[in-house]
């Protein structure tokens, strides 16, 4: 998956853009009334509606994807203030396409450009690769991204046509030179330990736009805030199970604070307290290490994607759902608990994953929980994880 990112000046792309091997799936978050317009283009060599063009205007939403399939060329304006998400699924072309080097599909660069003025009646026409992508071939551009991008110095290439004087036309792959904000690997916070912002490596597309391409392999959450009305938690949340890893998206101008207690038994800075201020950057992730108490102040307006690592106990059996602790703001004298320190395989992940898909095709869910720390009837602290049953399309819950 990539996260796209635009600045906060006027965005829009100069061309349209066509994958090959890419059927892109995008969530655009931004502020709700915002207008998006999307230019698409079929340029498939063999679909009924190829050279039919299509212009959408739409707002930004965390509930919908929207799905272009290979061979659609498009473009959008519109974009500032806006990340987009791109989950996308990869296509393979016919091996032997593929070995003989008549497909034009680029494994490291599939884009070709297509001028947004061009006639449609006269648009070069493409084969799009129609086999779907195993994991092995994921795994393989995952290493190939991760190795490469932190390297580069231009940004993600265009391609244009250009006329050599024999008539001859040529399809070149342009990258401009990119000035680079230098981002810190690790910048520590206050003196809590293993507490910090990480640097992530991205490929400008612009001053201001980039991709940010998350390489982890694990299940990720998006948490949409709202605009309308002050976000703000009223208490801490602790986490002894999950290490968080937040990335914020947004209007950079927004600014939240975050408040961080450590709650860690044995640590070095046990009961530490610190707080700061941010604003969305989709260029550096905030790691909250599992047992570090935090409360969110003005989220409103800020989206918070988390792909936490999950770590198990030997002692007793870790439930997700579950696996947040509520402190009260008010409440000045902070616990101490014991984490867990068995990081998940990556079977687990997957596991959780059909696991959440099961539940959510069950036609209900459940809030976000409260647990509450409690006493039972022989006196041991104990945890209460306390529910609301919601039905997925919104209708009155029985009971």
């Amino acid at each position: 998956m990539n996260v796209v990112f635009h600045g906060s000046e006027p965005f829009a792309y100069g061309h349209y853009g066509i994958h090959l091997g890419q059927q892109d799936r995008l969530t655009f978050l931004g502020a709700p009334n915002q207008e998006i317009q999307g230019h698409f283009l079929d340029c498939r060599m063999t679909s009924p509606t190829a050279r039919r063009k299509l212009v959408v205007r739409f707002n930004p939403s965390s509930e919908w994807e929207l799905n272009i399939p290979p061979g659609v060329a498009h473009s959008f304006s519109g974009l500032e203030n806006v990340a987009t998400l791109n989950n996308y699924d990869l296509y393979l072309p016919n091996p032997d396409a593929w070995l003989d080097k008549t497909t034009k599909w680029d494994m490291d660069a599939d884009v070709i450009n297509v001028e947004l003025d061009a006639d449609p009646a006269s648009v070069e026409l493409f084969e799009e690769n129609t086999n779907t992508a195993s994991e092995i071939y994921y795994s393989i551009v995952s290493d190939r991204q991760r190795e490469a991008i932190p390297k580069l110095s231009y940004s993600y290439p265009y391609t244009t046509d250009f006329q050599s004087g024999d008539g001859t036309v040529y399809t070149l792959k342009v990258a401009e030179k990119a000035a680079r904000a230098v981002m810190p690997d690790w910048e520590p916070i206050g003196e809590i330990e293993g507490l910090g912002w990480r640097g992530n490596a991205f490929l400008p597309s612009g001053t201001h736009s980039g991709f940010v391409p998350l390489l982890d392999g694990r299940p990720y959450y998006i948490v949409d805030h709202g605009f309308d009305a002050e976000y703000t938690h009223d208490a801490y949340g602790i986490h002894l199970g999950q290490e968080d890893r937040l990335m914020f998206l947004g209007d950079a101008a927004r600014v939240a604070t975050v408040v961080f207690v450590d709650c860690r038994e044995d640590s070095a800075t046990l009961h530490q307290q610190c707080s700061i201020q941010f604003s969305p950057d989709a260029r550096r992730t905030l790691i909250i290490p599992n047992g570090v108490a935090h409360r969110f102040e003005h989220l409103e307006g800020i989206f918070t994607l988390n792909q936490g690592v999950i770590f198990l106990s030997e002692s007793e059996e870790y439930q997700p759902g579950n696996d947040v602790i509520d402190w009260p703001a008010s409440r000045v004298h902070f616990p101490t608990f014991r984490f867990n320190t068995i990081e998940a395989s990556k079977s687990y992940y997957w596991d959780l994953a059909r696991s959440q898909r099961e539940q959510l095709d069950n036609g209900l869910s459940a809030s976000t929980p409260v647990v509450v720390m409690a006493k039972d009837s022989d006196g041991n602290d104990v945890r209460v994880a306390i529910r609301e049953t919601i039905p997925v399309d919104g209708s009155p819950a029985e009971g």
